[in-house]
């Protein structure tokens, strides 16, 4: 008995761990209609049915109207579900690039000679490429700004990991600067880096902006999905 639990749990870790990672693709404040839906898509749709219970569903999107769409879920046949119900859509993740405009202040490390590095906020703004597998992802940015009494540039590297919160991330980022000019040339360039929170509002099919907030810095960054 004791063996038939442990391959039953097993069993259950393993379905687990195999189940496709989703995101959100629509919540009823962002708005839900037939422009989210495409014959053949797979998506799972949380929705309150006329019972008053909260269900969700994972199907086949068999086609879609102006007032609900018609999902496909296997076992159960075929379900017609009203838009209003619906509370939220999540698709399958997939791996995206984009590519992003940016502005806002960075935190940053300056050296001297024999003393202490101190902090300092820099103003800039940049550019930057995001790679994104399932979840996750991985930024590179290059920004310029003022601050400091000098002119700068610098590279940062910024890794995004997602939490149980739709489209809120956890930021981790660090990278070197350079100084374009400057009143006292013993001072070394900056070194930037980042901890906080970011958010993603998909703005459309291919634009996102994400506002990230980390110690005494903001970065708005507005984005277009490449691949």
């Amino acid at each position: 008995m004791n063996q038939l639990r442990s391959l039953t749990a097993a069993a259950l870790l393993a379905a687990g761990c195999a189940a496709p990672l989703t995101e959100v693709a629509a919540t009823r404040e962002s708005g839900i209609g037939q422009n989210l839906f495409e014959e053949r898509d797979q998506v799972w749709i949380t929705y309150q049915d006329r019972a008053g219970i909260v269900r969700t569903r994972r199907g086949i999107v068999l086609s879609g109207d102006e007032d609900s769409v018609r999902l496909d879920v296997r076992r159960l046949g075929v379900l017609d579900i009203p838009y209003r119900w619906i509370h939220s859509v999540r698709r399958p993740a997939k791996e995206r690039v984009y590519v992003g405009l940016s502005a806002g202040t960075f935190l940053a490390l300056e050296g001297r000679p024999q003393e202490l590095p101190i902090e300092r906020r820099l103003e800039g703004a940049g550019i930057s490429l995001r790679y994104r597998s399932y979840l996750n992802s991985i930024e590179g940015s290059v920004a310029a700004g003022a601050g400091g009494h000098y002119r700068w540039i610098g590279i940062v590297v910024n890794a995004h990991f997602y939490t149980a919160i739709p489209r809120t991330y956890l930021l981790l980022g660090l990278g070197p600067g350079w100084r374009l000019s400057a009143r006292d040339d013993n001072n070394s360039g900056p070194e930037f880096y980042r901890i906080g929170l970011g958010v993603r509002n998909r703005l459309s099919k291919r634009f996102n902006v994400r506002v990230e907030a980390d110690f005494i810095g903001l970065r708005i960054v507005l984005e277009r999905r490449i691949h």
